[in-house]
């Protein structure tokens, strides 16, 4: 790696680079999304240079796995939250009466 081989880093640029072509090609909508993808590629860049892989997609894949789980994590996390808020403020709420 570094010298003779090529640096996950620069792997990973490579590929990124590779895929311009059909970013270009992406609707509107679609590339704020893959600018998201490639970030989160980037961000595992140390772990990826530690495995120092033949074929790097796996590690690029696995990558955004990890970052998604993450994500899915966290929003889990708020929807418990709110659902506790919410359960907070119906239990506080006086019962209404009815008349018959």
């Amino acid at each position: 790696m570094g010298k003779t081989n090529p640096t996950y880093r620069e792997m990973v640029e490579s590929q990124i680079e590779d895929w311009s072509r059909y970013r270009r090609a992406l609707r509107k909508k679609w590339k704020a999304p893959f600018e998201s993808v490639t970030k989160q590629m980037r961000m595992t860049d140390m772990a990826g240079g530690q495995q120092n892989p033949i074929e790097p997609r796996w590690t690029m894949f696995l990558s955004l796995f990890i970052s998604y789980e993450e994500r899915i994590s966290e929003l889990e996390q708020t929807v418990e939250e709110l659902e506790a808020t919410i359960e907070q403020q119906h239990a506080e709420q006086p019962a209404e009466e009815t008349f018959s």
